[in-house]
């Protein structure tokens, strides 16, 4: 009776260490305590180096190094949600990029096909052989019949006849900027990849592009977010709710100064800086007021947004512009003022510039 008696008592508990070892694909597995500053959906990657280490590269591009990815996720080409915190105490041993503690990760959810017209989309594998680290590689839909992107040095353009899973990509045109060999080499061998390619497949957040002329697909990861935030942007307004540096005179002269935001580079001021990393993340408009001790109601165009964020802009891996993300505007917080930026002729996307 009392050997059955804890078996009774022993299950529950075996079952949920079971269910905690070997969590269901969706479901979130605890890592760490405490809340997370980033949060992504990447995939993962193993690369051969110092014996062999795995990544997880977001949407962006942007390669993070996990110390505890668990070995259920240690899987090549695998989807995750990530929530983590960055640990710039500690330096990867293969620099692959920053180091992250995992708080908390999962297998990506399987969502519906995507539409190719108004989608974008960036490069991860190039039939098996990779992807040069730090060269952005895209390809864009903007409208029906039309395809453009940055091919790792150049940007295209030309036409795309889609018809169920069928595709043709015709009268590729790109620019003539010089890069170094390698780059031109990739260059060269993606253009001739879109050019042969006959049928594709989305799935989930990837798109596969099939031809003949290469044994493996052409991988490529949504970008969803980032995209629509690329353009000409311009200062209409101001809001000086705090103790700073700026008078109300000095913001007003700051009307009319433009932001231009693109994949391949970004010019803020007469400074630019070339081949940009993006990151962006959810914002709690709380925090940012206790941040920059700040009273309820004095950031309107963020406190009252339906989902604010946080757009960080790197150039040279080195933070460069912050931007906070209101409804159709940004906030550029400056020496105690916050600029409102409108898009100039509505947000849209710079794919084809």
């Amino acid at each position: 009776m009392q050997s059955s008696l804890y078996s009774v008592l022993l299950l529950p508990l075996v079952l949920l260490l079971s269910a905690c070892a070997n969590p269901k694909p969706g479901d979130w597995q605890v890592l760490a305590p405490g809340g997370p500053d980033l949060r992504f959906t990447g995939m993962v990657h193993h690369l051969e180096l110092e014996g062999g280490l795995y990544l997880v590269r977001d949407a962006g591009g942007t390669n993070y190094h996990p110390v505890n990815l668990p070995a259920a996720f240690r899987r090549d080409g695998l989807a995750v949600a990530v929530e983590a915190r960055r640990r710039d105490d500690l330096l990867s041993i293969g620099m692959v990029g920053p180091m992250i503690e995992l708080t908390r990760i999962r297998e990506a959810e399987p969502e519906p096909a995507v539409a190719l017209p108004g989608s974008r989309w960036r490069l991860e594998d190039l039939g098996g052989r990779g992807v040069l680290d730090r060269v952005p590689v895209t390809l864009a839909f903007p409208e029906p019949g039309r395809v453009a992107g940055f091919a790792s040095c150049n940007q295209f353009g030309g036409s795309a006849d889609i018809d169920g899973e069928q595709i043709r990509i015709n009268g590729l045109k790109a620019t003539q900027k010089g890069c170094t060999e390698a780059v031109e080499h990739q260059e060269r061998r993606y253009l001739a990849a879109l050019a042969s390619a006959t049928r594709f497949i989305t799935q989930g957040p990837f798109l596969y592009l099939y031809g003949p002329n290469h044994t493996q697909p052409l991988k490529f990861i949504r970008i969803e977010e980032e995209e629509r935030l690329m353009g000409d942007w311009t200062i209409t307004a101001h809001h000086l709710p705090g103790i700073g540096a700026m008078s109300e005179a000095e913001a007003a002269a700051w009307h009319g100064r433009r932001l231009q935001l693109r994949f391949p580079w970004a010019e803020w001021e007469g400074e630019r800086c070339e081949r940009p990393r993006y990151r962006l993340s959810s914002l709690e408009p709380d925090a940012l007021l206790a941040d920059y001790r700040l009273a309820p109601g004095s950031l309107p165009p963020l406190e009252t947004a339906a989902r604010p964020q946080r757009l960080e802009v790197f150039c040279a891996e080195r933070p460069w512009l912050e931007l906070l993300v209101g409804d159709n505007r940004l906030l550029l917080p400056w020496d105690g003022a916050f600029f409102e930026l409108e898009p100039d002729g509505g947000i849209h996307s710079a794919t084809s510039q």
